[in-house]
C-alpha cells in the first residue's frame, strides 16, 4: 500500500445527499478534445534496460523508492481520452487539496490517500527547510562534480546516463534523478532540472526516503484543476463544425486513471489490468 503511516491524514468531503451535488459541467455535458500529457515510462523503462544491466546497479534501483515500478509496467498505458472524461465529470468542491467526480450517480474522491494507494509512493510530511537546506548543501559537491555550473536538462541525464565515463555508481544516482523527470514531475522535460535535487541522491537514504509522492501529488492535482470552460465553449461555437481542441496536464495522471478503476470497478475490468504486487 502506499505510504501514509503516521502522517496527515485528510478527512473525508462530508458530500450532501446526491440531488444537491453538483457538477462544474451541466450532467450529460462532453466534447471532443485531445489531452497532451508529457508522461514517459516506457522511455525511462527502456533506458533502465540499456543502461543499468550491471547487477548491483539493477539492484540498487530495485531498492530504491521507484524499484516497484518495474512490477507495475506492464499496464501502464495512459488513455487521455478516459482523464478528459473524468474531469468532465467533476463535482464542484471548495477543497483545493482533492478532486471529487461524480460518475453514473456515484461520487469519487482522488485525494493524498488515494494517490498513495495506487502509486506506492511516499506521501508523508516534508523534510523541515532547515534538513532540505543541509541536505542541498551537503549534495553540492556531488552536483558540482556531475554538471559543474551549467544548468541542466533532461535530455543532458539521458546523455550521462548513456555515457561509458559515468561510474555505475553515479549511474544509478543519475538515473533516479531522470525517473523524476521523466514520470513524475514530466512538465521538466524541457525545463532546468533542479539542481537541488542532484544534490538530494547524493545522500541516497535520504532522497530514497522523501515524500516525492506527496510533492508529485501537489503539482498533478494543480494540473487537474485545469479550467476546461473555456475549450466546452470553443466547441459549442463551432455549431457543429469540425473544430480541434487541445490542452495540456502535467503531472502523474496515471495514478488518477488508477484510482478510477478502484472506485468504479466495470471501468476497471473494461480498460484496466490487474497487477498483484508482493510487499
Amino acid at each position: 500500500m502506499g505510504q501514509l503511516e503516521s502522517c496527515h491524514v485528510y478527512t473525508l468531503l462530508k458530500l450532501p445527499p446526491l440531488s444537491r451535488i453538483h457538477t462544474i459541467f451541466d450532467d450529460g455535458v462532453t466534447f471532443k478534445a485531445r489531452l497532451n500529457q508529457k508522461y514517459k515510462l516506457k522511455e525511462m523503462l527502456k533506458v533502465l534496460g540499456q543502461r543499468l544491466s550491471n547487477d548491483t546497479t539493477l539492484k540498487g534501483f530495485m531498492e530504491s523508492c521507484f524499484g516497484h515500478f518495474i512490477k507495475m509496467s506492464h499496464p501502464w498505458q495512459l488513455s487521455a481520452q478516459l482523464i478528459h472524461y473524468l474531469l468532465l465529470c467533476q463535482i464542484k468542491c471548495e477543497k483545493k487539496q482533492e478532486l471529487w467526480f461524480l460518475i453514473d450517480g456515484k461520487p469519487a474522491r482522488f485525494g493524498l490517500q488515494e494517490f498513495a494507494l495506487v502509486t506506492w509512493l511516499n506521501c508523508c510530511e516534508m523534510p523541515t527547510y532547515k534538513e532540505r537546506q543541509h541536505k542541498k548543501n551537503e549534495g553540492e559537491a556531488f552536483a558540482k562534480r556531475i554538471i559543474g555550473e551549467k544548468r541542466l536538462k533532461t535530455i543532458d541525464l539521458e546523455d550521462l546516463i548513456q555515457s561509458d565515463n559515468t561510474a555505475e555508481d553515479d549511474r544509478l544516482k543519475i538515473f533516479l534523478v531522470y525517473v523524476l523527470c521523466q514520470v513524475l514531475f514530466p512538465a521538466y522535460e524541457k525545463r532546468n532540472v533542479p539542481r537541488e535535487w542532484l544534490a538530494y541522491v547524493n545522500d541516497l537514504s535520504f532522497f530514497n526516503s522523501y515524500p516525492w509522492g506527496k510533492e508529485c501529488y501537489e503539482v498533478t492535482v494543480k494540473g487537474l484543476q485545469i479550467n476546461l470552460r473555456p475549450k466546452l465553449e470553443m466547441y459549442l461555437s463551432s455549431k457543429g463544425k469540425e473544430v480541434k481542441i487541445s490542452y495540456t496536464i502535467f503531472g502523474f495522471l496515471w495514478a488518477l486513471q488508477a484510482s478510477a478503476y478502484k472506485d468504479f470497478p466495470q471501468m476497471g475490468s473494461e480498460f484496466g489490468h490487474c497487477n498483484i504486487l508482493d510487499e
